[in-house]
């Protein structure tokens, strides 16, 4: 599961570049020609017939659509990167990955090309699995990379090594979240383009037979388009699917987090919910949120249970400072995750000491758990006629909040999917 990070839009990178005035129309049309007739990528093209110097390329790639610049002969990459790529598929797309990061939890991976087409980090993106950011890399960089970190692999031999990237790959690796019909509805359509294309190359024909139109050729290059369209339409709900699956992956840092990133998810669904977030506290203790005339303060923690005294008393002292500076009581809301270590199934202490317990129902604070907090969310999501009520809840709360203490009744195992 995987989706393309890039600054590029679906839009063709011929007419990104005819929109500022890089070539001119007739330009694109030549080298539209030439790739329709002999196969090849557009921006080579573009370069091969001299419409446009290498150097007047990148300065458009990177400043201008702001890839990363990238030189994959002076970087050091790692051979399980190398790997993720097989070396036939670099070859037929070009492309040399470069490094694995992980950001926000999400494996992200840096692919050099040097043509930063967007069906190039969807290819890899569908194969790999894995979030790709585009980087340029120039033509002769590349072919130099392909064969310094691909020399070495023992699947391709030197003569079946592809030569042009137009050659088709074929992606194994369905999306299964997304569905397999798509993914094979775009690979038989992508299919079909190439041996169209291919098949009318092999005739031969001289270039000023392109003046001349057959009756049906109108029709059938606008069903292409259509069909095209389609396709572009298909991958960009794949896209929204997956930052749904990631946005759910997020949520589990809930029971499994802590610090900054815990307290960035219970910010997100307390917002998502319907409360305002007014800023934090003077010292850093404590976000602020308001929901209808209502005011919480509240204190999020991934600790244990010994420290959690402590963050109570800390929240306390967030309220006060609060009503002395605005003599509005807020209600004070705990939101701990006491064993962000243990799995939910070995989770069998209870949260919160009764020590605890007894110092928050004296001060109407409410004590949830993130656990508790991501089954509300998931409550207020499927049943959103009984959001009002489970938010006044929270605020009805003194003491341990007493709905969501069973993560069965809003989670699944995956074996039990299965």
């Amino acid at each position: 599961m995987g989706k393309t990070l890039i600054t590029i839009t679906r839009k063709l990178l011929g007419d990104l570049l005819l929109e500022a005035g890089v070539i001119t129309e007739d330009q694109l049309r030549e080298a539209l020609e030439r790739q329709w007739s002999q196969g090849g990528r557009i921006l080579s093209i573009l370069v091969e017939l001299g419409f446009i110097s290498e150097t007047k390329l990148e300065e458009f790639l990177t400043k201008k659509l702001k890839l990363p610049l990238v030189n994959p002969l002076a970087t050091e990459i790692e051979k399980n990167t190398l790997k993720l790529i097989p070396a036939e598929t670099a070859y037929k797309l070009k492309v040399i990955p470069i490094k694995l990061e992980k950001k926000l939890g999400r494996k992200i991976l840096m692919l050099a090309t040097s043509d930063p087409d967007i069906e190039i980090a969807d290819a890899v993106s569908f194969i790999t699995g894995l979030d790709v950011q585009l980087g340029f890399a120039s033509e002769p960089d590349i072919e130099k990379a392909l064969k310094q970190y691909y020399s070495i692999e023992k699947g391709i031999p030197d003569d079946k090594r592809p030569n042009k990237i137009s050659e088709k790959v074929t992606y194994n690796t369905p999306l299964e979240e997304c569905g397999k019909a798509q993914q094979q509805l775009i690979n038989s359509l992508n299919t079909l383009f190439e041996d169209t294309k291919k098949s009318i190359g092999d005739f031969g024909l001289p270039s000023w037979c392109n003046s001349y139109i057959l009756p049906h050729d109108f029709e059938i290059g606008g069903d292409i388009q259509n069909l095209e369209k389609e396709i572009n339409s298909i991958k960009d709900k794949i896209s929204k699917h997956k930052d749904l699956i990631w946005k759910s992956e997020q949520r589990k840092i809930l029971f499994a987090g802590s610090g900054k990133e815990m307290e960035d998810q219970v910010k997100d669904i307390l917002e998502e919910m319907g409360y305002t977030f007014m800023g934090g506290l003077q010292d850093g203790e404590g976000l602020i949120f308001k929901y209808n005339d209502r005011i919480a303060v509240v204190e999020t923690k991934g600790v244990s249970g010994g420290a959690l005294e402590k963050h109570a008393i800390q929240l306390e002292k967030a309220i006060i400072e609060y009503y002395s500076s605005h003599e509005i009581m807020p209600k004070g809301v705990l939101v701990v995750n006491v064993y962000k270590d243990t799995p939910l199934d070995d989770r069998n202490v209870a949260p919160f000491p009764s020590n605890l317990i007894s110092y928050s129902e004296k001060r109407d604070h409410c004590l949830i758990t993130g656990l508790q907090l991501l089954g509300l969310y998931i409550d207020c999501k499927d049943n959103p006629d009984k959001k009002a009520q489970v938010i006044a809840s929270i605020f009805s709360t003194s003491g341990v909040f007493g709905y969501y203490q069973d993560w069965r009744g809003f989670l699944k195992l995956e074996e039990s999917i299965r």
